[in-house]
């Protein structure tokens, strides 16, 4: 079992302060999904438990042990995969040389997303968004990692092959973090356990279905003919 987490984390931008003592933590194996507008910090944290920005202040804790000063590059080392929202793939190499990079066999890759098969010699760059996404979340599958990370992984996606990256990750023997602006359809119904983020603060911290209930309106009782609610 492994766990990443943040504590009393905060993270600035110059002046600007996108992290304001976060909080969170995300066991393995398992999903974690951080919810929140553009702005609201989610993209953020994941940058922080990766270790692709610094922190002012707080710790970044990996099963217990703080990583704060542990560079990207070694946490990497160490087993956790960072797939960020953009530029995820090397558009000058071919998607077999992408997948290549990270193991020899891109075995498990193409049967995650066969859609791939026929574009092996095609240059990344060139590929569509939803493309680059399978390719690029095809690598994170290949690294075998004991921690993943994942901003937006089904953007530009068709809806099945979105639902079919959800249940892929899902189904990891490994930590996983997923950074989404609203709850996919896929992951309802699903036991995950759920951050919502609001300017760089936590707001929310519990199930999914628990947040589903709080935000699902209460019926008004409707007023009698004596004007008692029925």
């Amino acid at each position: 079992m492994t766990t990443v987490a943040l504590r009393h984390a905060r993270v600035h931008y110059g002046p600007l302060e996108a992290l304001h003592g976060v909080t969170l933590a995300a066991p393995g194996p398992g999903l974690t999904v951080l919810l929140g507008r553009n702005g609201s910090g989610r993209s953020t944290v994941l940058r922080a438990l990766a270790g692709t920005v610094p922190l002012s202040g707080g710790a970044v804790l990996w099963d217990g042990v703080d990583v704060t000063r542990l560079p990207a590059h070694e946490r990497a080392r160490r087993g956790l995969c960072l797939v960020p929202d953009r530029q995820a793939v090397f558009g000058s190499l071919t998607v077999r040389e992408n997948l290549g990079l990270t193991t020899p066999d891109p075995g498990p890759a193409l049967a995650a997303y066969p859609q791939l098969r026929p574009l092996l010699p095609r240059r990344a760059g060139t590929l569509s968004g939803g493309e680059q996404r399978m390719l690029a979340v095809s690598r994170a599958l290949l690294a075998r990692a004991r921690v993943v990370l994942v901003d937006e992984p089904a953007q530009g996606m068709a809806p099945a092959v979105a639902a079919r990256t959800y249940e892929v990750l899902a189904r990891l023997d490994a930590c996983v973090v997923l950074a989404e602006q609203r709850l996919p359809p896929a992951l309802r119904g699903r036991r995950v356990f759920v951050y919502e983020l609001s300017r760089g603060a936590v707001v929310f911290a519990g199930e999914a279905g628990e947040r589903e209930r709080r935000r699902t309106p209460r019926p008004r009782p409707v007023d009698g003919p004596d004007g008692v609610g029925s």
